[in-house]
């Protein structure tokens, strides 16, 4: 509920919603207003007060498959590794955090 009411109050329209573990984990097919017309995304959605460079990982390959852009929600912070390869293996991925 919480992540439905972030990504309302952001504009954005939830496509597809699964849950990918009770609790904890959502994975969902959004579409976001932008300047040139709404874009789809893959958004992985967890609460978890520390993400991993594996969760970053892990939700970069479901958008690969996906073949979307991927944005990456949590509840917590990156550890320093997970930042440190966003820059530079995860390309056009996106961290927020709720």
């Amino acid at each position: 509920d919480e992540v439905r009411e972030y990504l309302s109050k952001s504009g954005i329209e939830i496509l597809e919603s699964a849950v990918a573990k009770k609790g904890s984990e959502l994975d969902i097919i959004i579409s976001v207003p932008s300047a040139v017309g709404r874009l789809t995304y893959y958004c992985k959605a967890k609460n978890k007060k520390k993400s991993n460079e594996g969760d970053l990982a892990a939700a970069f390959v479901q958008g690969q498959m996906r073949k979307l852009p991927v944005i990456y929600l949590s509840r917590g912070e990156l550890t320093k590794k997970a930042k440190e390869m966003l820059g530079a293996e995860f390309k056009g991925m996106t961290v927020k955090t709720f």
